[in-house]
């Protein structure tokens, strides 16, 4: 017997995209995340604090966060699934202390993506 798996994806980018532009029916989620500087970590805050809210519509939620030049990313800790977060997994730009190859993940490519 064979079985196909059609996997449906769909990519947003822009200024213009807003947490609510997230279609309804979305479940499994990748964030990409801008966290160098104070005003980008609380934009992503907007991003998070939304998946926060509505938890209950997405089954597995992701990030691949470009983090700070200074390893200070320990913000991102609270929304991770270890600390009752919706957040599955973190793929972190940067070195970062919290990287445990488990959750957090160092991203192999460095900013020059």
């Amino acid at each position: 017997m064979l079985t196909l798996c059609i996997a449906l994806f769909r990519f947003f980018t822009g200024p213009g995209i807003a947490p609510q532009s997230v279609p309804a029916d979305s479940s499994d989620v990748v964030l990409i995340l801008n966290g160098r500087e104070p005003a980008k970590v609380s934009a992503a805050r907007r991003w998070l604090d939304y998946v926060v809210q509505r938890s209950s519509q997405f089954r597995n939620v992701a990030i691949v966060l470009l983090g700070s030049e200074q390893c200070s990313n320990s913000w991102i800790v609270e929304y991770m699934v270890t600390s009752g977060g919706p957040v599955k997994v973190a793929f972190v730009v940067y070195d970062s202390p919290d990287v445990d190859d488990d959750v957090f993940h160092q991203w192999p490519l460095g900013v020059a993506t």
